[in-house]
């Protein structure tokens, strides 16, 4: 969701405990079902960003200079939340570990069972 404006995009960002999370969608459809629930709006009329799942990770991390400490993923009935530290040091272990092998396409997905995981590394991924 875009908490800034057109020229100036910022994503929302909400307090859970001590932790400050970016709010983050693994994909439209999940936008749209929690802008039914919270207030029934469209997501063509919701202010949101669209950003490649490759790059998302570092966008997320560029907020810990505004105090972000975790992400806060698909808000709703199975939100989950990942800590910034977490995340960073999972996604650098990934990379390194792809570089190593000489990979270069590919993405991490949080949260995937070990089916998901066996399918998508059997298509390559």
């Amino acid at each position: 969701m875009n908490r800034g404006s057109e020229t100036e995009p910022y994503p929302a960002v909400v307090e859970l405990g001590a932790a400050k999370c970016v709010v983050v969608f693994s994909a439209p459809g999940k936008l749209q079902d929690f802008a039914d629930e919270l207030r029934g709006e469209k997501v063509e009329e919701m202010p949101n960003l669209a950003i490649r799942v490759p790059e998302v990770v570092d966008y997320c991390l560029l907020f810990r200079g505004a105090g972000a400490t975790a992400i806060l993923v698909n808000p709703g009935d199975f939100a989950f939340t990942v800590e910034l530290d977490a995340l960073e040091s999972f996604t650098n272990a990934w990379r390194e570990r792809r570089a190593a092998k000489g990979e270069s396409r590919g993405f991490w997905i949080p949260n995937m069972t070990s089916e998901e995981e066996d399918f998508w590394q059997s298509h390559g991924l």
